[in-house]
């Protein structure tokens, strides 16, 4: 064997070829059908962190894993490893077969021997050996089906991510956020469905005395309890959600003014009849709630009828509160 050097480190000569049927591009493979293929193949020895592999580099080399393990990093080599690779796989082949530069960092995770094949000698094996060629073929779905569960799992956690960026983590209703995305092309779709969309904007009566006297874990437990209470009186089609401290903003869509101030009468009884209990066990005073109502008219905008709500909530508590305003 010539003598070669990856990256500044010498190749080995490759002795023991017993070991070929325990990797993966050899399985089933007899090690007579390859044998004046070994001559060009090498060993190569890996440090713990040592890089293999780096990003946007040339690769002329198939990795087989004799011992150890190596590391696929996408972004940096400290990045959480996108996949541990064990003895008898391979690394190398998708950057030889599509002639790319790699795409991910490979590093040895813990001392590691690799058995080195280089290009020339990688498509005579697959020309003449079919069993290796067989072989790579399923190294490659497999790779491929490994990289579509990845993508799959990523999905899955954006939208994860997606669903608690728009709901109140206490309450479980919707925050803010999703009010902001949302309610313009509510808005929208009932201004061109010809259809009504009324708003209701809710505020705990004196919840700052409550949180004062009783504490703040018991004020979490009443705006819980108080978002119970609103999801379990509201309609199918009605949304609720956590508008910030204790106000809450309702959708109300396909519904006029009048309706809406009786949903909101229905939502003060409600919520008014909300009790939770101290640390101890020793149930608390209920509060009351005000609520603002505005249904949406000509081409407002979603904070045009948030602030026309806002302004019915506060003539609402300018009233006395625990009561409905317009």
């Amino acid at each position: 064997m010539r003598q070669v050097h990856i990256g500044g480190r010498p190749l080995l000569e490759f002795r023991d070829k017993e070991l070929l049927p325990t990797l993966q591009l050899f399985a089933g493979v007899a090690v007579d059908a390859v044998e004046g293929y070994t001559d060009t193949m090498g060993e190569l020895d890996l440090a713990v962190g040592e890089v293999l592999l780096e990003p946007n580099r040339t690769n002329q080399y198939l990795y087989l894993i004799i011992s150890g393990q190596l590391q696929v990093h996408l972004q940096a080599v400290d990045a959480t490893p996108l996949v541990t690779l064990e003895p008898g796989e391979c690394v190398g082949e998708l950057s030889i077969i599509d002639n790319r530069v790699t795409s991910a960092y490979v590093v040895a995770a813990v001392p590691t021997r690799l058995l080195v094949i280089d290009q020339e000698t990688l498509w005579r094996l697959i020309n003449n050996a079919p069993g290796v060629a067989r072989n790579l073929l399923h190294v490659l779905a497999k790779r491929l089906r490994s990289d579509d569960h990845l993508i799959v799992g990523a999905i899955e956690a954006k939208r994860m991510w997606e669903q608690h960026a728009m709901v109140d983590a206490l309450t479980g209703l919707h925050n803010r956020r999703w009010l902001q995305n949302t309610l313009d092309r509510l808005m929208e779709r009932a201004r061109r469905d010809g259809e009504a969309l009324s708003l209701l904007m809710a505020d705990l009566d004196h919840f700052k005395g409550f949180n004062d006297r009783f504490g703040h874990l018991a004020g979490d437990r009443l705006l819980t309890a108080t978002a119970h209470a609103l999801q379990a009186s509201l309609r199918p089609n009605d949304t609720a959600a956590r508008f910030g401290g204790e106000e809450f903003v309702i959708v109300l869509p396909t519904t006029a003014l009048e309706e809406a101030l009786e949903i909101a009468e229905r939502l003060r009884t409600a919520v008014g009849g909300v009790t939770v209990d101290d640390d101890d066990g020793t149930a608390l005073p209920p509060v009351t709630v005000s609520v603002g109502v505005a249904e949406m008219h000509g081409d407002m905008d979603s904070a045009f009828l948030l602030n026309a709500a806002d302004a019915a909530l506060y003539r609402a508590k300018a009233q006395g509160r625990n009561r409905v305003a317009t």
